[in-house]
């Protein structure tokens, strides 16, 4: 979260996309745990869950917020693939 707040049941407006969604449940990730929490706040990191329009990358807005759209990530492939067996 940049700034302001993100809460369950929130409508959110998709940038990238130009749809609106809801927010259905909201968690942080501790590990392999998901913990539902009430809000995440600026500066937080969570999980949106319930968003079927939605993927990683995509700039998500207040639908009040003024219009605008970040960069989306850039996952290079990777250089060295391996497995390790015991």
């Amino acid at each position: 979260v940049y700034s302001g707040r993100i809460r369950p049941q929130m409508i959110i407006h998709n940038a990238s996309r130009g749809v609106n969604e809801r927010i259905t449940r909201l968690v942080e990730l501790r590990g392999e745990d998901m913990v539902d929490v009430k809000e995440v706040q600026a500066g937080g990191i969570g999980a949106c869950l319930g968003l079927k329009l939605t993927s990683t990358g995509d700039t998500l807005l207040t639908p009040d917020s003024p219009k605008l759209c970040l960069t989306g990530l850039v996952i290079p492939p990777p250089v060295f693939m391996c497995a390790v067996e015991p």
